[in-house]
């Protein structure tokens, strides 16, 4: 049924990032004429990047998402701001691209953090339900970034 009432809302609704709270949140607002804007996170979670799911009934985005934050994390949440879960706890960055057409995985910026400074880039794909993160490029000297999956 949720997946049905999701379906029916699909399109109505733009998710973004916004700082105009102070620090970086996840919002929500009316795709028609930019009206009825919902805070979804809190600031304290720095949360940017957000993607809606294949079906339109959860986000996922990721943590940290500030300019001198350490690193950042995926996270999932309904679409309403529910049920936020962290989905990794890593010392890598990961940084939110796109959803699998089935809604169990993600595609994700891998890169790895040394010294406070963003070092090598790799493409990595993480399983919603475990956090599992399998990097499949880590292609020794070269940087690989911005994935997508095919529709």
């Amino acid at each position: 049924a949720a997946v049905v009432q999701a379906h029916r809302k699909r399109g109505r609704r733009i998710v973004f990032t916004s700082d105009r709270s102070g620090a970086e949140a996840i919002y929500t607002m009316s795709a028609a004429d930019g009206s009825d804007a919902q805070k979804l996170t809190a600031d304290s979670l720095f949360a940017g990047i957000a993607r809606y799911s294949p079906d339109g009934s959860r986000l996922a985005f990721v943590d940290e998402f500030c300019g001198n934050c350490i690193e950042s994390d995926l996270w999932v949440m309904n679409a309403d701001g529910s049920g936020q879960r962290q989905v990794t706890n890593s010392a890598d960055n990961e940084i939110m691209a796109a959803w699998s057409k089935d809604g169990g995985r993600v595609v994700v910026d891998l890169a790895r953090i040394t010294a406070g400074t963003l070092g090598k880039a790799d493409i990595a794909v993480v399983t919603v339900a475990t956090g599992a993160t399998v990097n499949i490029t880590n292609t020794n000297g070269i940087n690989e970034a911005h994935p997508d999956w095919q529709p």
